[in-house]
């Protein structure tokens, strides 16, 4: 009851299910009514000072600490239904979303819902829908999420492609050839010499 009183006091409905439902029932009936985010509270989360957040729409949980769930909640309702797909670009298992209209914390927290749910993915991108840009939640460089992106806004046309990218200020440029290989060539101005 106190978390639903805290969720009506930020704006944020909430209906609350305390009967004996096993949680897998109480998780198709949350579904059913289209209800966007289902907290967990248990004995093990009381015990951990932790909340499980479930994005149903997307299919992502997180653990929260419990004095920081309703900013999370907040940004997991504004963020939407996402589009992504997770590429293996030679073992370096990569997932791409589609939009970088995201604001850094909505990044942040897509970055970290993708890689609970899925472990072995070792980076997360964001591509442009307006522009061939690649964007890292962190505002890095990631050769191997440029490897997926030229991929991506190209598939198997063999053309060039001139591709912005985060954590770098020339555009990179790439080709897909022989249907799904890529090749990009990178533009280094400084020499090792240079990064004492």
């Amino acid at each position: 009851v106190v978390i639903a009183d805290e969720f009506r006091k930020n704006g944020i409905n909430a209906d609350i299910e305390m009967t004996n439902l096993k949680l897998k029932k109480a998780l198709n009936i949350i579904d059913e009514k289209n209800i966007p985010i289902a907290i967990i509270l248990g004995d093990d989360e009381i015990k951990e000072n932790k909340i499980i957040i479930k994005d149903m729409k997307n299919s992502f949980q997180i653990y929260e600490k419990i004095d920081n769930y309703i900013e999370t909640i907040k940004e997991m309702l504004s963020i939407g239904k996402l589009e992504y797909k997770i590429l293996n670009p030679g073992g370096n298992q990569t997932a791409l979303v589609s939009g970088c209209e995201y604001t850094a914390n909505q990044k942040k927290l897509i970055n970290d819902m993708i890689m609970k749910k899925y472990p072995f993915v070792e980076q997360v991108g964001f591509l442009s829908d307006k522009e061939k840009r690649l964007e890292m939640a962190g505002g890095e460089f990631c050769l191997n999420a440029t490897r997926c992106a030229v991929y991506e806004y190209f598939k198997s046309k063999n053309e060039i492609i001139e591709l912005s990218v985060s954590g770098v200020n020339k555009k990179i440029i790439g080709r897909v050839f022989d249907e799904n290989k890529v090749k990009i060539k990178i533009d280094i101005s400084k020499k090792l010499e240079d990064y004492d």
